[in-house]
């Protein structure tokens, strides 16, 4: 999970990511992307940073909408 971590903080570096939303977005990719390469959990998290631009939104409200990710 820290290696995620890494990965949002990363890919998400001005998002402002509580700790609790860091875990969230992380275990969202590793739910999307359970043993995939680094790459693949890279394209994960792209999806929530663009989901999360587009929107307006916070991870948390991108993450889990209805119909939209993994559990």
């Amino acid at each position: 999970m820290i290696h995620l971590a890494l990965i949002l903080a990363a890919l998400l570096p001005d998002a402002g990511l509580t700790p609790a939303e860091m875990d969230l977005g992380a275990a969202m990719v590793c739910a999307e992307a359970r043993g995939a390469s680094p790459q693949d959990r890279r394209a994960v998290a792209g999806v929530l940073r663009n989901r999360m631009d587009a929107s307006g939104g916070t991870l948390a409200s991108v993450a889990l909408a209805p119909r939209q990710f993994a559990k």
